[in-house]
């Protein structure tokens, strides 16, 4: 793999430059991730990913709105959506909406589980912008949210420094694009649509650099 990379590069796209300057700037060390509980080294892949597992368990629950009226407000959005007959009476998502959010997103970000890439949506036909259209369209009509738009896969990133604990280490939690286009959509459509649309809800650990948020 490694040889094949270099093969690819040449000096016309810079990439060549790049991989030089890579190798000749500093690194820092790196420490072995440790265990928080018996403070001995992790060595195999298992034990780490089951650290970080047992860190992100820990830390992945709701934290507490701290306001009854905010509260009762989600509650009864979400007793007032499940009691509400389906209608059709909500504003449509129109394919200038996609095409519009196609143009602003950034091509060098890395794509989430469904491997579609940003490079790929910017070079989408219009007659697959018109079927992601009405798949929209349908999901605002049954107020349809797929299980595979909620699921976002969690990266550990090992942080260079002294410390070599589990909550030192910054995560990327990576989400298809899909959803955060439908998402885009949904807010725009949210105040001519009966749809409920809860706040999003921060997960977040004091003792750790980052937060996550999940919709």
């Amino acid at each position: 793999m490694y040889i094949s990379q270099n093969k690819q590069l040449n000096i016309y796209d810079c990439t060549l430059w790049r991989r030089t300057e890579r190798l000749k700037s500093k690194r820092s060390e790196i420490p072995q991730l440790k265990n928080p509980c018996n403070n001995l080294p992790s060595h195999t892949d298992l034990e780490k990913a089951e650290i970080i597992a047992d860190h992100l368990e820990s830390q992945f629950t709701p934290n507490d709105f701290g306001d009854p009226n905010t509260e009762g407000t989600i509650e009864k959005s979400i007793r007032e959506f499940k009691n509400e007959i389906r209608t059709s009476k909500f504003k449509k998502v129109q394919p200038s909406e996609i095409i519009c959010f196609m143009k602003h997103i950034k091509i060098n970000k890395d794509p989430g589980i469904d491997s579609i890439t940003n490079k790929m949506l910017k070079n989408l036909s219009l007659k697959i912008i018109l079927k992601l259209t009405e798949i929209f369209n349908h999901m605002l009509k049954f107020r349809h949210f797929p299980n595979c738009f909620k699921t976002a896969r969690v990266l550990p990133i090992l942080k260079p420094g002294p410390t070599n604990i589990v909550v030192t280490n910054s995560h990327q939690a990576r989400r298809e694009i899909n959803p955060k286009l439908f998402n885009t959509c949904h807010k725009t459509q949210a105040s001519h649509s009966s749809a409920i649309w809860v706040y999003p809800t921060t997960f977040h650990d004091p003792s750790a650099p980052y937060s996550c948020r999940a919709y």
